[in-house]
This record gives C-alpha cells, structure tokens and sequence, in this order.
C-alpha cells in the first residue's frame, strides 16, 4: 500500500522547524492552524527584503527619489503588522520603523549592484517535483541572477541579521540546508541548474569599530564536496519524509525553543487536555 504524507511539500522553513520544533511544524504545516505571530525582528526583515525586491525588481525604484519610495513602502509592512506584535519591554513601532531604514542604508553602504552581472529577478517562488521525492519541493528565491559564463546562475538571500557570520568559518548548517532547497526547487521550477547561491547578511547596528556592516556566503553546487552534501541532505529530508507518516505519530514542544518555546508548550498543554 503506498504511503500516505500529511503535507504535500516542503521548504527549507518547513524542515528547520521539524528539526527545532515538532510541534511548531505539526501546527503550521499539517493542522494549517497557526496562531504564532510575527516578532518586531521579522517585521524588519519583511521590510528590509521588500525594499531589496523593489529596488532590483523595477529600474525605477534605483534613483534617489525611486529608494526613498521602495522605503517608504517597506515601512508600510511593519506599520500594517503592528497591531498583532508583542513588543516586549524594548520594541516598538517607532525603533522597528528605525531598525528597518538603519539596515537599508548599511545594506546600500556596501551596495553590490548585483544587477551588472546579469539579468536579476526578485522574489520568486520555486516550486516542483523531483526524481525520488513524492512531495513537491518548494523555495522563495530573494534574487536570481543569471549571468554570463564566468558569472553563471545563482540566487541570492539577503538576510538581517544582529551579528555577522564569521567568513573564515564553514557556511552555517541551516544555509546548507536552505541552500540544498533553493537548488533543487529550481531545478524543479525551471529545469535548469544553479551554479552558486549566496547568502548576503547585513547586520541592523552599527559598528562602532567602522568594520563592514555585511559579509557574503557563498554555495558552490558544481563542487566534489557539495555532491557529498547533497547525498547527506536527501538522506536526511527522505528520513523526515518517513518520520512524519508514521501512524499515531507524537508531536512534542520544544521548549528551549527562544523564538516560539513557552507558545508552543501552551498550544501543546491546550491540545493535550482537550
């Protein structure tokens, strides 16, 4: 009898919360019943990418007065999701506003003109099937750039962050993980291979010491070692694959969780009384 999976894709996001937090996944991804809410810090990031996406989306939008307007527009996102935010003891509209346009201008400080190298598109969603997976692989890539030979296909995620990568150090497991994603959802999507994906962070406060305020990461994928990867990577989601199906299947809070710990033990001590 063929088996059956309570969800019919999975994304990068969708993994690292199985892994992190079961119960988080099983709410948000198989009930389709989440009431977690955005945290002041992702407001700004929905903000930050949304100025990138029309910056690198519209010629229009990369003038003076152009990026003046994309801000103004980011800022609207934080403005239309305050309402559902819990600031905490520190946060407010005004210092996310703040945080938001401070993150823009490091990020323009060090301005890459990623739109030389190629013909650059922003904010696509990647989605499809692939040869020995029977759900559908699915990504969100922030900017896709296909270039010249020497520059080849690549996608670049921008992320905000509050303390920079160290660039000497392996690329951080979750943007392998995000990175594994990204490859064969394209490939998916367009039947085309990704030669390379970036990951370019852009750290919110500034360096009192006047150090670079972003540092990029990079994936290579025509590499012997990233073929090493992506063998481990398929092993790992395939096991989640087989883990999720099982019957009568025990999803538990991880309560260390810092993002989403003490919600999720409450939804869990809800549903377990119920």
């Amino acid at each position: 009898m063929p088996r059956t999976y309570p969800v019919d894709r999975l994304s990068f996001s969708a993994v690292k919360e199985y892994l992190g937090n079961p119960w988080r996944f099983y709410r948000i991804y198989v009930q389709k019943l989440t009431t977690f809410t955005d945290s002041p810090a992702t407001l700004v990031g929905k903000a930050f990418h949304k100025c990138l996406e029309l910056y690198y989306g519209n010629e229009s939008y990369r003038s003076e007065k152009g990026l003046d307007a994309a801000k103004e527009i980011a800022l609207q996102i934080i403005r239309a999701g305050a309402a559902q935010v819990d600031w905490g003891k520190t946060g407010s509209l005004e210092k996310s506003e703040s945080d938001a346009l401070q993150t823009i201008e490091h990020y323009f400080l060090e301005d890459p003109k990623y739109q030389t190298l190629g013909t650059v598109t922003p904010e696509r969603i990647l989605s499809g099937t692939i040869k020995g997976f029977p759900v559908t692989i699915k990504a969100v890539a922030d900017l896709i750039i296909e270039g010249s030979p020497g520059v080849g296909t690549g996608v670049v995620d921008f992320k905000k962050v509050s303390q920079l990568s160290d660039a000497a150090q392996p690329v951080p497991a979750t943007y392998i993980l995000q990175a594994w994603f990204n490859q064969k959802a394209f490939f998916a999507a367009t039947g085309k291979k990704l030669d390379w994906m970036t990951f370019h962070e852009v750290k919110t406060s500034k360096n009192k010491d006047g150090s670079p305020q972003s540092v990029k990461l990079t994936v290579l994928f025509n590499t012997p070692e990233w073929k090493k990867t992506d063998k481990i990577i398929t092993k790992l989601v395939k096991s989640m694959l087989r883990d999720i199906s099982r019957k009568n299947r025990v999803w538990l809070p991880n309560i260390s969780d810092q993002m989403a710990g003490e919600e999720s033990w409450q939804e869990f001590l809800g549903a377990s009384s119920g």
